[in-house]
C-alpha cells in the first residue's frame, strides 16, 4: 500500500504539472477578467474611446492606474471615470502630448470591479490621397497581467464602407469580423499576455472622414497593402520555421526519453538475481541491532550516514563510558573519558574543543571563525569511513542499475513535461489532448513497469538482507513505540543502548517521550544518557544537531489580413495600467 501511494503521487504530481504548463499561473494579486474597448471614429479622424476594464482583486488596494500613449495623436481630452457599481472616487489626470495618465483612488477588499474610462484622442486618423489609415496599438505592452476576454470594437462615422480593410498585430491568436456593411472592425481574443500589445492597422476610402484636418500629399494605399503581405509571409515564415524547430525538439525528446527506458530495461535484464535473496518483511523487532547507528543508518535510508548517525555513535560512546554528556545550563559539555576511535569526535574535542572536551555551542563559535572547510572535511572523511562498508551489506551492482532507475524515471518525467509544452505551440485542438493522454499512459506505464522491476530485484548482499530486515523491524518499533509497553521489552540500560539508533534514525524526541511516561525518573536519573532526556526541555540531540549541521554541508473579411505577429508603427504602444 505505501508503494502504491508513492506510484499514484508521482503520477499525479505529473499529471498537474501538464496543468501547470497549460494554465498561466500569476502570482499577481489581482486579474483583468474582461477588457472591453470601444472606438467611435467622428468625420474629423477623432476617436471617442470607452473603456470597460474588470478588476477581479484578491487583497486591500488603494486605487488604480491607466496610461494611453499619444504619441503620433493630436493629443486627448478626459472625459469621465465611472465603476459598475457607482462608488465613491477620486480621479487624478495627467494630460500632456505623450501621454493621458489616469489614477482613480478607492478603497477595495477582495472584490470584483469595473472601471469605466471615458476620453478622447484627436488625430488619429490620417487621410492620404487615395486612402485613410489608422495605425493604432489600441492596447499598449504596459499592462503588468494578462488581458482576459479582450474585445475591441471600431466604429466608422459611416455605412456601407466596401473598402474597409484591416490587420491585426499581437502576439496570440484571435478574432477578427470587418463588418463593412455596418463600418466597423471588431476584435475578439480569449487573452492577451502582460506586456504585449494588440496592434490594428486599417484602411478606408477618405469620404469616411471628409473634414479630417490631418492630410499627407502621398498615395499610400497600395504601400500598406504590401507592407502588411510582406509582415504576413514574414511571420508565415518565421512561425513555420518556429514550429518545424519545436517539433524536431519534441521528436528528440521522445525518442530520448525511449532509449532511457529501453536501457534501464536492459539492465534489469542483465541481473541474475536469487530469489532466496529477498526480503521478510518483519513487523517489530526488539533487540539492539549488530552494527553501529551510522552503519545502521547507511543500510536503511541506502546513502551516505548524516549528523543524526554521528550522534548515535556518540550516544554508543557514551553507553561505553568513553565520554560524558553533561548538561550545562542551556547547553550541553562533552568530556573525553577514554581514547575515541571516531575521528570525527577526536576532531571535536581537539580543534573545537580545548582537548578533553568541547561544548555544543563551541561548534557554531568555530564555524563562525572561517572553520567550516576543516570541520567539512573531518566530517566528510567520516562519512567516507563509514561507506566502506556500504558493498558489505548491498550488492554494488543491483544498486546502482536501482538507482539510476529512479533518476532515469525522473528524467523520463521531465522530459515529457518539455514535449507537452512544446506540442500546444505546433498542434491544436484535438491533436494535443490525444498526446496529453498518451503521455499520461506512458507516465504511468513507466512508472508501474520500473517499480515492479525494482521490487523483484534485491539491492542487498545475503549478509544486508538479514540485517536490513531486522533494522526495518527495530525502526518501525520505535516508530510505533506509542503502543508498545516498554518495559516489558526490557529495563533502562536496555533502552540505553537503543537510544542511539533512535538518534541515528530521526525518532529520539518521541522515543525519549515514552521513555519518560514507562519509567520512573529515578530509574533514568541512573542512565550514563540521563542528560540526553531534556528534563529542562533541552534536548541534546536536537540542539546537537542543529549547531554541528549548521558548520557542514551534509550529503545527501474583404481581403483584410488575420490575426498575426510583427509591428506596422502604429501609435499607443506605451499605454498600459495596473493597481496599487
Amino acid at each position: 500500500m505505501k508503494y502504491l501511494k508513492n506510484i499514484i503521487f508521482a503520477v499525479a504530481i505529473f499529471i498537474a504539472s501538464l496543468a501547470l504548463f497549460k494554465t498561466n499561473v500569476s502570482a499577481d494579486s489581482y486579474s483583468i477578467s474582461n477588457f472591453n474597448v470601444i472606438v467611435n471614429i467622428d468625420e474629423y479622424g477623432n476617436a471617442d474611446v470607452n473603456q470597460k476594464i474588470t478588476y477581479d482583486f484578491d487583497g486591500d488596494y488603494h486605487g488604480v492606474d491607466f496610461v494611453q500613449d499619444l504619441h503620433g495623436t493630436g493629443g486627448a481630452k478626459p472625459i469621465n471615470v465611472t465603476t459598475d457599481d457607482s462608488r465613491k472616487i477620486k480621479v487624478k489626470y495627467t494630460n500632456n502630448k505623450n501621454e493621458l495618465k489616469i489614477k482613480t483612488y478607492t478603497d477595495i477588499s477582495n472584490e470584483k470591479i469595473q472601471f469605466n474610462y471615458h476620453y478622447k484622442i484627436y488625430g488619429v486618423v490620417t487621410n492620404y490621397k487615395d486612402t485613410a489609415r489608422i495605425n493604432w496599438k489600441v492596447i499598449g505592452k504596459n499592462w503588468d497581467v494578462d488581458l482576459e476576454n479582450v474585445k475591441v470594437t471600431f466604429n466608422l462615422p459611416k455605412k456601407n464602407v466596401n473598402d474597409l480593410r484591416a490587420w491585426v498585430h499581437a502576439s496570440e491568436n484571435g478574432n477578427k469580423i470587418v463588418d463593412t456593411k455596418n463600418g466597423n472592425v471588431t476584435l475578439d481574443m480569449d487573452n492577451n499576455p502582460s506586456n504585449s500589445f494588440v496592434e490594428t492597422d486599417m484602411i478606408f476610402p477618405t469620404s469616411v472622414t471628409p473634414k479630417n484636418e490631418k492630410n499627407v500629399d502621398k498615395k499610400m494605399k497600395s504601400e500598406i497593402i504590401s507592407e502588411e503581405k510582406n509582415i504576413s509571409e514574414e511571420n508565415e515564415i518565421v512561425s513555420h520555421h518556429k514550429k518545424v524547430i519545436l517539433f524536431s525538439v519534441a521528436l528528440a525528446l521522445i525518442f530520448i526519453s525511449l532509449i532511457i527506458y529501453i536501457l534501464i530495461l536492459i539492465n534489469y535484464r542483465k541481473i541474475k538475481n536469487d530469489p532466496n535473496n529477498t526480503l521478510t518483511p518483519v513487523n517489530h523487532w526488539f533487540e539492539v541491532p549488530e552494527v553501529s547507528p551510522s552503519v545502521a543508518q547507511m543500510i536503511i535510508e541506502n546513502k551516505k550516514p548524516d549528523e543524526n548517525g554521528f550522534v548515535g555513535d556518540l550516544l554508543v560512546d557514551a553507553n561505553r563510558k568513553n565520554i560524558k554528556i553533561t548538561e550545562n545550563e542551556k547547553d550541553f559539555n562533552v568530556r573525553r573519558l577514554a581514547k575515541i576511535d571516531n575521528n570525527l569526535l577526536g576532531f571535536l574535542f581537539d580543534s573545537v574543543g580545548d582537548g578533553d572536551s568541547f561544548d555544543i555551542s563551541d561548534i557554531k563559535k568555530y564555524t563562525k571563525k572561517d572553520n567550516s572547510q576543516k570541520l567539512n572535511k573531518s566530517y566528510k572523511n567520516w562519512q567516507n569511513e563509514i561507506f566502506k562498508e556500504y558493498p558489505k551489506y548491498f550488492n554494488v551492482k543491483h544498486a546502482k542499475i536501482a538507482r539510476w532507475s529512479l533518476i532515469g524515471q525522473i528524467v523520463i518525467g521531465v522530459l515529457l513535461l518539455i514535449i507537452n509544452f512544446i506540442i500546444p505551440l505546433t498542434f491544436s485542438g484535438i491533436q494535443v489532448i490525444i498526446f496529453r493522454v498518451i503521455s499520461v499512459l506512458f507516465m504511468i506505464s513507466v512508472v508501474l513497469n520500473l517499480h515492479i522491476k525494482r521490487r523483484n530485484v534485491s539491492i542487498y548482499s545475503d549478509e544486508g538482507v538479514h540485517i536490513v530486515t531486522e533494522l526495518r523491524g527495530f525502526r518501525n518499533m520505535l516508530e510505533d513505540i506509542d503502543d508498545i509497553k516498554m518495559a516489558e521489552v526490557g529495563d533502562i540500560i536496555l533502552w540505553e543502548q537503543i537510544l542511539p539508533y533512535a538518534a541515528a534514525f530521526g525518532v529520539s524526541k518521541k522515543v525519549i517521550k515514552a521513555l519518560k511516561l514507562n519509567f520512573e525518573l529515578s530509574d533514568i536519573s541512573e542512565s550514563d544518557l540521563y542528560p540526553i532526556y531534556g528534563y529542562n526541555n533541552i534536548y541534546f540531540v536536537g540542539s546537537f544537531s542543529k549547531s554541528f549541521s549548521s558548520g557542514v554541508t551534509t550529503s545527501s473579411s474583404g481581403g483584410s489580413g488575420g490575426f498575426s505577429g510583427g509591428n506596422s508603427g502604429g501609435f499607443g504602444g506605451g499605454s498600459g495600467g495596473g493597481a496599487f
